[in-house]
């Protein structure tokens, strides 16, 4: 289970937890697929329409833009926290990645 399901379903029974585990499967194996399609991914990063919509949701492509965000936000009275999505990794290389990327964070 990841760590957003998990945060969502900790008041709820054990059993109420499961059947919105369940339900959340397909959408989170669909998910993970789209993630790793190259051309969607190009789109996504050089669409302006996707970019508009993103922009609401990721801080930022590099950490240096999300660390930009944040310090506005920061200025402006509000606080934020900085998640790197890298929790579908497939091999040791990337975990390191990953690891190295919340390091720097």
């Amino acid at each position: 289970m990841n760590r957003f399901l998990t945060r969502i379903t900790v008041s709820l029974a054990s059993w109420e937890a499961r059947v919105l585990f369940d339900l959340m499967l397909p959408l989170r194996s669909t998910i993970l697929y789209l993630s790793r399609q190259r051309a969607l991914q190009n789109w996504v990063e050089t669409s302006s329409a996707a970019r508009h919509f993103s922009t609401h949701f990721v801080a930022g492509l590099t950490l240096d833009d999300a660390i930009a965000v944040c310090v506005r936000f920061r200025s402006e009275g509000i606080m934020a926290t900085l998640d790197y999505l890298g929790e579908n990794v497939k091999s040791l290389d990337e975990g390191a990645a990953c690891r190295d990327m919340y390091s720097r964070c």
